[in-house]
């Protein structure tokens, strides 16, 4: 072989390994990518249950000053209740 192919020859294979180099460094770095984001799409998973679990003891703690509403309307009407009963039973004697 000549001198000029054999140059042209020996730079096509520091080419050739300078190429795989980079295509090996791009495939572990992929596969770094790909764990990274199965790390956050688990992540996620979790923050929505979390929510989800929020939003449930918010709706729980927005109903208890009704139900308490409620419970105090209920004790008055009874109230009201019991004392016409007694002034009619009362009255009545």
């Amino acid at each position: 072989m000549d001198e000029k192919t054999e140059f042209r020859l020996n730079q096509l294979e520091a080419d050739r390994t300078t190429l795989f180099e980079k295509v090996n460094g791009l495939i572990a770095s992929q596969a770094s990518m790909v764990t990274s984001q199965e790390h956050l799409f688990l992540q996620i998973g979790e923050l929505k249950g979390g929510i989800a679990g929020i939003t449930t003891a918010i709706e729980a703690i927005k109903a208890k000053p009704g139900l308490r509403w409620n419970t105090l309307v209920n004790a008055i009407i009874t109230l009201l209740a019991a004392a016409a009963l007694a002034y009619f039973i009362g009255g009545a004697s």
